[in-house]
C-alpha cells in the first residue's frame, strides 16, 4: 500500500473519529492526531493535473477544500485561543481565513475562496457542491464521514444534499404561512441552482420529504421564501464529548 493510500485511509477515519453527530468538531484532538498535517504537506507536491476523470478532479477539491478548512482551524486555534468563540465572525476574520491565508497545491497557491469560486464552482457547475463544502461554520452543511470518492461522487453529493435540506439549518417549510425558510447559502449561490434546475424552489423541492414536497407542489405560487440568518460561530466541539 503506497503512502497516498495510507494517507488516504487516514483520513477516511479522521470524520468518525473527531466529528459528533451534530457536526461538532474536535478540532484539539485532530490537530494532535498530525493527519491533517500529513495530508497539507502531500498537497504541496500533488499535481491535479494528473487526475483524469470529472469525478476525480471534483471530489479532490471538495476533499481538499475541507480538509484545509479543518488545518486553518486548527491553524487560528494554535494563535488564538479565542478563535474558539468567536470563529469568523466577523467580516475581517472572514476575509483572512477565506480570502487571504493560502495554502500550496502542487507548487501553486490558493485560498479556499479560490478552490471555491475559481475551481469547484467555474469549472464544473455542479449547485451540490455546496451541500459538501464545510467553512467550520455552525450553519454550514455537515462534514461527511468520510472522503468523497470519484467512485460513488453522484449518489454522496445527493445525500450531501438530502441531509442538509432536511435539516432545520437548511429548510424549513412553515405551511400555515407558505413559507420555506432556507439557509442563506441559496441566496449566495443562486445563480448557480437556478442554472441547474431553473428555480431556487425547484432546488430545494427534490430533496425534501415526500410530504413536504406535495405540500409545495400543491401550493407553489403561494410559497414564498425567507432565508434565515447565518451562524459564523465555530463548529467546535469540546474533546470530553467524543470520548466514549
Amino acid at each position: 500500500m503506497g503512502k497516498a493510500s495510507i494517507l488516504r485511509d487516514r483520513l477516511n477515519f479522521l470524520p468518525k473519529q473527531y466529528v459528533d453527530s451534530e457536526g461538532k468538531v474536535d478540532y484539539i484532538s485532530i490537530e494532535k492526531a498530525k493527519t491533517v498535517q500529513d495530508y497539507v504537506r502531500w498537497l504541496e507536491n500533488f499535481d491535479p493535473e494528473n487526475l483524469k476523470t470529472k469525478n476525480e478532479k471534483l471530489a479532490f477539491w471538495i476533499n481538499a477544500y475541507n480538509m484545509l478548512t479543518i488545518y486553518g482551524v486548527c491553524s487560528q486555534l494554535r494563535k488564538n485561543r479565542d478563535f474558539a468563540k468567536k470563529g469568523n465572525k466577523s467580516i475581517f476574520q472572514r476575509f483572512r481565513f477565506f480570502w487571504w491565508t493560502k495554502y500550496k497545491i502542487g507548487g501553486r497557491k490558493y485560498s479556499l475562496y479560490q478552490i471555491e469560486n475559481k475551481i469547484l464552482r467555474k469549472q464544473f457547475s455542479e449547485p451540490r457542491i455546496h451541500f459538501a463544502l464545510n467553512c467550520a461554520s455552525q450553519s454550514c452543511p455537515l462534514l461527511k464521514d468520510d472522503l468523497y470518492s470519484a467512485e460513488n461522487l453522484d449518489q454522496e453529493l445527493d445525500m450531501a444534499a438530502t441531509l442538509f435540506i432536511r435539516s432545520r439549518k437548511g429548510s424549513r417549510l412553515d405551511k400555515k404561512n407558505r413559507i420555506l425558510h432556507l439557509s442563506p447559502i441559496f441566496k449566495w449561490y443562486k445563480k448557480d441552482f437556478e442554472k441547474s434546475s431553473g428555480s431556487i424552489v425547484e432546488s430545494v423541492k427534490k430533496y425534501l420529504r415526500e410530504e413536504d414536497r406535495k405540500f409545495i407542489e400543491d401550493h407553489l405560487s403561494e410559497i414564498k421564501i425567507s432565508y434565515q440568518e447565518y451562524d459564523w460561530g465555530l463548529n467546535i466541539g469540546a474533546p470530553a464529548a467524543f470520548t466514549s
